[in-house]
């Protein structure tokens, strides 16, 4: 499947362009685009991670992070070389354009163009600069765009899109034309995390019939994005890398429950088929410091007098994929004023859907499908709900983060954190034992 690049600018092809301003403002943005994806693909080539972590506002940073860690194995270099070869002709002649545009930006020209509305389309074409990407490179180019202008909070967790710098760069002054663009590649991401979370699902056989109550949960918020709810798209998630045998990163943030001061802690984790649970790296030496991870970034707080070995020890009495399971039930499952009714129950509409299904239905064949389907979505429902309370009592709620509090999920290497965060402790098995050999 080809997108237009068209599909970057927030305009239908048949706008009407009764500017000279106007077609200027497109010509930037044709450039910014453009320069945008020949960076995007370089960056993709290199494998570099940090600039894969879009911004969508949906609570599923989590799906593309394991997309991009699913992508990032199946990179076509020398595709990718000769179409950012393609991309740098377009953008030479995108800056061609617009010098030329400035060189013959008189008064006449001025007073015929502002009386000659065009389409959008035309335009483009007129000045050869229409091209098309793959689905894939489209997406590659929006998540690039929408992590390399997120904003951040206190603690360096992305909470936004950074207007005034995008407004900057694409020298444009209006925020709100800013958000129309940022808000048009949420959606495409939004609705290309959704494909993906359904095609995963259903190449498992764990989360086939999940995969179809997904499906029907997907709903679309205020601005048009598709949002899914986290609890079970991360239950896909985790259940493909435990099925491919995938490592992960807990990246956690240890603070003192009476002070400021905090210590990084950076425990790699693999998944043990004879104990059904993700263990401790024993040694250093047995690490692939370049291999990709999913990274779950948390915080916690130490219980008085208690240290680091002790906090691990007492993380991992408990089973680490309960406990991310945990934190998806406290999130919202729908991050969005518009459907935050269905906070509470996601599951409650189709439940009394498939009820209203049950009592119409006269087949006693028909009545016990519907049975043995309303049965499994009462289970996930009993699940979500004993997760929620759980969270509060193990330590992963929001008010209380005393043992692991998920704050941002994303795909990063050991390398790659240990040299973007300084004074941070790679701990491993044999690590936590020597640490506790010498405070004993």
């Amino acid at each position: 499947m080809k997108i237009s690049n068209l599909k970057f600018l927030p305009y239908t092809n048949d706008s009407q362009i009764k500017s000279t301003e106007m077609q200027y403002r497109i010509l930037r943005l044709l450039t910014f685009f453009t320069e945008s994806s020949i960076n995007a693909l370089n960056a993709y080539c290199q494998h570099s991670f940090t600039e894969f972590d879009p911004q969508v506002s949906d609570n599923l940073c989590q799906i593309r992070a394991y997309q991009f860690l699913s992508d990032f194995s199946k990179v076509n270099y020398s595709y990718y070389q000769k179409r950012i070869e393609v991309l740098q002709k377009i953008n030479l002649r995108c800056k061609k354009t617009i010098l030329q545009f400035h060189n013959r930006n008189n008064s006449n020209l001025r007073r015929q163009l502002k009386y000659t509305p065009q389409k959008v389309m035309h335009f483009v074409r007129e000045n050869e600069l229409f091209y098309l990407l793959s689905a894939e490179e489209f997406f590659i180019v929006s998540a690039y765009i929408l992590t390399k202008y997120r904003a951040f909070d206190n603690e360096g967790i992305p909470k936004g899109i950074d207007y005034k710098t995008l407004c900057h760069n694409i020298a444009i002054p209006s925020v709100t034309f800013a958000s129309k663009l940022t808000h048009n590649l949420q959606r495409i991401i939004s609705k290309n995390s959704c494909k993906f979370i359904y095609k995963i699902a259903r190449l498992n056989a764990k989360t086939t019939n999940l995969s179809q109550v997904l499906k029907k949960l997907e709903k679309v918020d205020e601005i048009k994005r598709h949002i899914l709810p986290s609890y079970w798209a991360t239950d896909i998630i985790m259940a493909n890398l435990i099925e491919h045998q995938q490592d992960i990163l807990l990246f956690i943030k240890l603070r003192e429950r009476c002070n400021q001061s905090e210590q990084s802690l950076l425990l790699p984790l693999r998944y043990n088929k004879l104990t059904q649970a993700y263990e401790l790296y024993s040694q250093t030496d047995q690490l692939n410091y370049q291999q990709p991870a999913i990274v779950f970034q948390s915080i916690a707080v130490k219980y008085q007098a208690e240290d680091t070995s002790t906090f691990i020890t007492r993380l991992f009495t408990n089973n680490i994929y309960k406990l991310i399971m945990l934190n998806m039930a406290m999130h919202p499952q729908y991050p969005s004023k518009t459907l935050a009714q269905f906070n509470d129950n996601p599951l409650n509409e189709l439940i009394k859907d498939i009820q209203n299904r049950y009592s119409e239905s006269f087949r006693n064949s028909e009545q016990h499908s519907i049975q043995t389907h309303l049965h499994y979505i009462h289970q996930l429902n009993a699940e979500l709900e004993q997760d929620k309370k759980l969270c509060i009592d193990k330590g992963c709620y929001i008010e209380k983060p005393s043992l692991f509090l998920i704050k941002h999920i994303y795909t990063s290497t050991i390398d790659e954190l240990l040299r973007n965060h300084n004074n941070t402790s790679l701990c491993t098995t044999d690590s936590v034992i020597a640490t506790m050999k010498e405070t004993a």
